[in-house]
């Protein structure tokens, strides 16, 4: 049997939680372009002002694993992209979700506009693969 850990945090953590899965997870598809989902690297890009030499670098890291600049692995290709990266994106579509209930709540016509937080995780379904232990439950 596996053990259970319950982490209580806030809204702005659980944010950064959705962040650093999402993040994760691109990393591991070798998309090295969105590194700048953390803030800081996307400011610190900003301020010296090297945008385009940020993005050239990126696209020479994928270029490393036999990537072109404009292609990736999907999130199902299981021979380069690992079990570890569904998870971590399951678990940041679960959130994405959780978030976009939440805002459902509090604005009925949150619902008219079509989204890709609408919809419920799919990613460890698609890849036929046990769907990560991970459960959201808000306190009041």
């Amino acid at each position: 049997m596996e053990n259970k850990y319950t982490i209580e945090i806030g809204f702005h953590e659980l944010c950064l939680i959705e962040k650093s899965l999402e993040l994760y997870g691109r990393v591991g598809m070798l998309q090295f372009e969105y590194l700048t989902i953390c803030n800081s690297l996307q400011k610190l890009i900003w301020d010296r002002e090297v945008s385009e030499k940020f993005r050239n670098q990126s696209d020479m890291l994928k270029s490393i694993f036999g990537c072109s600049k404009n292609a990736n692995p999907s999130i199902l290709n299981k021979e380069i992209v690992g079990d570890d990266c569904r998870n971590a994106l399951d678990m940041y579509q679960q959130l994405r979700h959780k978030r976009y209930l939440d805002r459902l709540k509090q604005n009925p016509d949150e619902d008219k506009h079509i989204g890709i937080d609408k919809y419920p995780s799919d990613v460890c379904n698609l890849a036929g693969m046990k769907l990560p232990s991970f459960k959201i439950v808000e306190n009041d």
